[in-house]
């Protein structure tokens, strides 16, 4: 596991995963397993600008978190039983392993193997998804979420 500080460089990034790697093929560590990356502290950014979990900010803040692990709310959903937003990690899944996924719809699975069978190449072998936000609901329903005019420019955005 690599942790790194959200709000780390590009730069401090990759020296951070570098050195990790440079330990662990020193320690004879297996690389069979996926690399695992941990980003400390979601809301580090905010609090460094003296904002606690209390104290709002602006969309931009609140995308910043979520697009890195964390959650985020606007004050005025609190009053509404406690919705939440966030970002779903991208990914990959390979065409082989797609039957396996319980939300998608048999026809849809079904399309994406068609479209492999047609013209098999490494272009088309997996199904990638990213750029996903999710609103959670207090009965923990989870909802494609896309922000109104009025989120965007709010200012009572509150990081989790």
């Amino acid at each position: 596991m690599i942790k790194i500080k959200s709000d780390a460089t590009d730069s401090e990034m990759a020296d951070a995963i570098a050195t990790a790697l440079e330990h662990a093929m020193h320690n004879g560590q297996d690389f069979g397993e996926p690399l695992m990356v941990e980003f400390i502290e979601a809301n580090e950014k905010a609090k460094a600008k003296g904002k606690t979990k209390q104290e709002a900010g602006s969309f931009g803040e609140a995308i910043e978190a979520i697009s890195i692990g964390g959650m985020a709310y606007r004050r005025s959903w609190k009053t509404k039983g406690g919705h939440f937003i966030f970002s779903h990690i991208s990914g990959d899944i390979a065409i082989t392993e797609i039957a396996s996924v319980e939300s998608l719809p048999d026809k849809v699975q079904d399309e994406f193997v068609k479209r492999y069978l047609s013209t098999p190449n490494e272009s088309n072998d997996t199904v990638s998804y990213s750029n996903q936000i999710s609103m959670v609901h207090p009965n923990n329903e989870v909802f494609a979420w896309q922000p109104s005019n009025a989120d965007l420019f709010a200012t009572d955005w509150v990081i989790m």
